[in-house]
């Protein structure tokens, strides 16, 4: 996959270009060109409308396959999609994973990334007064917001900030009795938390594709799997976070243990489900 001096088309519609283009115009003098005629709302959305069906990785590549479908003249195509949800590992923590993938047509090679995070500000709750919104606000600040009816989650409005509007736009339903839903806005243009996650992912693309499998020398030799079993510091009683990873090529499907990206030894007692359950 020789991305040197190409034009690459991005397969968005919320300004992912602006973490994406800068890396791979200083990698390869690439230039990252917006897919416009692709709606990637309709793999799903985040604030509900239209649910995603396949998973973040199979999303990614259909993405990047009807953008190099519908704009014949590009050979390369990068897409993303990402995920929130709790943490694998503690479900009191929130977490964004992002997929990045790159496709060449005339190979159908594909080259992934993925980056997880908990420096992330996914949250909502459900609210019935205005003293619980600023609650909200206070919590999570400094974020864009969308507002929902509670009932049947329909979408009041998206992409607010400002505290009087987010009230004025909850004020006829509180005076009802009803409740509203608000949750913060995870659409990527409107997210800088999530922005800063894209951006690792794209770094950890450009690593990938650099990394040649040691069996058929063919990039995108990169971490695919985990092996669980970090033991404890304190009981030494084996973990779910892995004490190693898994490098497989896409290719070849050549697999190679390597230590765990964390560089961790032994796992702190505070984060293990028998000493701290």
């Amino acid at each position: 996959m020789n991305l040197e001096n190409q034009s690459i088309l991005l397969v968005t519609k919320h300004n992912k270009q602006e973490v994406i283009a800068p890396d791979f115009k200083k990698e390869f003098n690439a230039k990252v060109i917006v897919c416009e005629n692709v709606d990637t709302d309709k793999f799903g959305m985040f604030s509900g409308e239209i649910k995603r069906i396949q998973s973040a990785k199979e999303t990614v590549l259909n993405k990047a396959l009807e953008g190099l479908k519908l704009n014949t003249g590009f050979e390369f195509a990068i897409a993303s999609e990402g995920s929130f949800g709790n943490h694998p590992d503690s479900v009191f923590l929130p977490y964004n994973e992002e997929w990045l993938v790159i496709v060449e047509k005339s190979t159908n090679e594909a080259v992934y990334a993925k980056s997880g995070t908990v420096k992330t500000n996914f949250a909502n709750q459900i609210t019935s007064n205005e003293n619980e919104i600023e609650s909200f606000l206070n919590r999570v600040p400094n974020a864009k917001y969308v507002l929902k009816t509670a009932l049947n989650e329909k979408i009041i409005c998206k992409g607010v900030s400002k505290q009087s509007e987010i009230l004025e736009k909850c004020k006829s339903y509180f005076e009802q009795g009803k409740q509203v839903l608000i949750e913060t806005d995870l659409r990527a243009m409107n997210n800088p938390l999530r922005m800063k996650n894209i951006a690792a992912t794209t770094k950890q693309l450009i690593e990938n594709l650099k990394s040649k499998c040691p069996s058929c020398n063919q990039p995108g030799f990169s971490i695919q799997d985990s092996v669980p079993g970090l033991l404890c510091e304190l009981c030494e009683f084996p973990s779910s976070y892995p004490k190693n990873h898994v490098k497989i090529c896409a290719h070849c499907s050549f697999e190679q243990v390597v230590p765990p990206v964390h560089g961790l030894t032994r796992l702190e007692a505070q984060y293990c489900h028998f000493c701290n359950p």
